[in-house]
């Protein structure tokens, strides 16, 4: 479910930045141009999807040993349903870890991820179609 707030929009191939609320046990949306909080979900999907990392608020965390606001998967929106994101078998799972990693990383292989085709985001975690099939 997407919960937009009072006087904001989200539209249907509108560019947006994505980060885990850790509070609020949501995902925060922002406008790609404004990077001004538009809405929550708890799951979306994404295309054309890029993951960015801010190296000084990485290194902030790791200094001071709390999080902050760094990581961010970018991309456009796509209206979509939980059950049609999830049925593809293509999906594979990445994370990031402040502490431990230095990108997103792909949970099977380890190897770092940048970019994707798509990115579903649901229960607080991210997967990534990286390639065509």
């Amino acid at each position: 479910m997407i919960y937009v707030l009072c006087g904001k929009e989200l539209k249907n191939g509108q560019a947006i930045r994505v980060y885990r609320n850790i509070r609020k046990k949501l995902f925060s949306i922002q406008d790609k141009k404004t990077r001004r909080l538009i809405a929550y979900a708890d799951s979306l999907l994404l295309t054309d999807v890029e993951m960015k990392i801010v190296q000084s608020g990485q290194i902030r965390t790791r200094k001071e040993r709390q999080k902050n606001i760094h990581a961010f998967i970018v991309g456009t929106y796509i209206e979509s349903n939980k059950k049609s994101a999830s049925e593809s078998p293509n999906w594979k799972r990445v994370f990031y870890n402040p502490y431990n990693t230095d990108t997103f990383i792909d949970l099977e292989s380890g190897k770092p991820v940048y970019s994707a085709l798509s990115s579903y985001l649901v229960d607080g975690k991210c997967f990534v179609i990286t390639e065509e099939c």
